[in-house]
């Protein structure tokens, strides 16, 4: 027998399937490698919800553009935890569609928008190796390191991490290591350190901020708002 649950937390399109004892999580906002490589194992309306969003954002901009409502072609993204992921990871999807991301935690690693380091490959969500089998289309760096991100994280958020407990459908676990080896072994570090080398690179588009915090907390409960809600009054 099989059970679907869904569960509404800041996963807000998650669900798990359970079948004879052994469960298997879907976090179809997360954008990991499962909806891209198996697609096939999932309800249909759970894959590529990047580009539903991208329909509905130019079906708005499309009514609203009759009336008196003034329109922008470009997204003001936010998201915390797997809602980080998802804005960090639909800014490399669809850079030219993307103004500026607030994007807490993001499951304790970004998506670097390189297809190698240090040597080792890195396939998609840790790096852009696949990116053109995936998404059917060159990566645009050059929109990408227009879009202004915030990647924020508390400094006490050390036990949420994606990466020790996914397995190989959400990455791939050379790349984990690799990941873990030279960025850190703590979300905070690692989210640190990721952006450092960033910066190191030529994204100088993207930021990172730590907040005092004891754990997974959303942002609205501790004043993290008024640091997002300021980045954005600069970009927007």
């Amino acid at each position: 027998m099989k059970i679907l649950g869904i569960e509404t937390s800041c996963d807000e399109t998650a669900a798990s399937v359970v079948e004879d004892g052994t469960k298997e999580s879907y976090y179809g906002a997360g954008l990991d490698r499962r909806q891209y490589y198996y697609p096939e194992r999932y309800p249909e309306e759970w894959i590529r919800p990047e580009d539903d969003l991208v329909m509905a954002h130019d079906v708005l901009n499309a009514l609203l553009s009759n009336g008196d409502v003034a329109t922008n072609d470009k997204m003001i993204l936010e998201g915390f935890s797997s809602g980080g992921m998802f804005a960090q990871r639909f800014a490399l999807a669809y850079p030219e569609k993307v103004k500026a991301i607030a994007a807490g935690q993001c499951g304790g690693v970004i998506a670097l928008p390189i297809t190698e380091h240090e040597g080792k490959e890195l396939s998609w969500p840790i790096g852009i190796s696949d990116y053109e089998e995936i998404f059917h289309k060159p990566f645009n760096v050059d929109a990408y390191k227009k879009i202004k991100q915030l990647i924020y994280i508390a400094d006490g958020d050390s036990h949420s991490s994606t990466l020790p407990n996914c397995g190989p459908q959400f990455y791939v676990k050379s790349d984990i290591n690799h990941i873990i080896k030279h960025f850190g072994r703590t979300d905070p570090e690692r989210l640190e350190n990721n952006v450092k080398y960033l910066n190191s690179i030529g994204f100088d588009n993207v930021e990172f901020y730590t907040y005092s915090g004891d754990g997974h907390v959303d942002l609205w409960n501790i004043g993290m708002s008024e640091v997002v809600i300021d980045f954005f009054d600069t970009y927007r």
